[in-house]
């Protein structure tokens, strides 16, 4: 069994007529460091928003996410926090 804190098949993400994410299959073991890298508009913003869940995605499938932080972050009535700065919450 492969130990993945990250995983996605077929990621796409589209705006309008615009293909943010094509197609993105990306798999981050635990315990790795993993970046980002490219030019403006290369859908480097959009997965990690779409990793969060702060978007959803248009086909493919979803993200797998495996605790990216160690714990999950609840607002004051409990529920998941969906805000990227949880003392916001």
């Amino acid at each position: 069994m492969n130990d993945f804190v990250i995983e996605t098949v077929g990621l796409r993400r589209a705006f309008g007529g615009h293909l943010a994410v094509n197609g993105l299959d990306l798999a981050v073991p635990r315990g790795s460091i993993f970046g980002f890298l490219g030019r403006n508009g290369a859908g480097k913003t959009t997965t990690i928003r779409l990793l969060l869940g702060f978007l959803r995605s248009g086909s493919g499938e979803r993200p797998i996410r495996r605790s990216l932080l160690g714990s999950t972050v609840n607002n004051k009535e409990g529920r998941p926090c969906r805000n990227s700065m949880p003392r916001r919450c």
